[in-house]
């Protein structure tokens, strides 16, 4: 996930995810993270927000089946789940949620303010 996060922030980020303490505080900064490198983001029309939509755009990226989630519902952090399961039980619910697809190269976050598929640049 790091390499979708600005190079000013990205080591502070893999700092934090290096404790307990620090992992608490990057999920709980989640709903309101501002840290993406904007080359990365590519942003979602209103009618591809939902969870349908999302998993048909990331298995067009070329996403496996299985993804990893960071987010700030602890029930949902650190688990390894189904892609569409997980986009079914995320998309929508409000809790800042980022879903790694393919480490460091594709990968969709939430918070409720937005809705973005995060791509390494080509």
């Amino acid at each position: 996930m790091e390499s979708f996060i600005t190079p000013v922030k990205r080591e502070r980020w893999l700092e934090l995810l290096t404790t307990e303490k620090g992992r608490r505080k990057l999920r709980a900064s989640l709903p309101h993270f501002a840290a993406f490198d904007p080359a990365t983001v590519v942003p979602l029309a209103p009618k591809q927000q939902h969870a349908s939509s999302i998993f048909q755009i990331l298995t067009n990226l070329g996403a496996p089946t299985t993804c990893y989630l960071i987010s700030e519902n602890s029930d949902w952090d650190t688990k390894e789940m189904d892609l569409q399961s997980a986009l079914q039980q995320v998309v929508g619910y409000g809790f800042g949620t980022l879903i790694s697809c393919k480490p460091g190269a594709l990968a969709w976050g939430e918070d409720p303010g937005y809705r973005i598929i995060l791509r390494k640049p080509c």
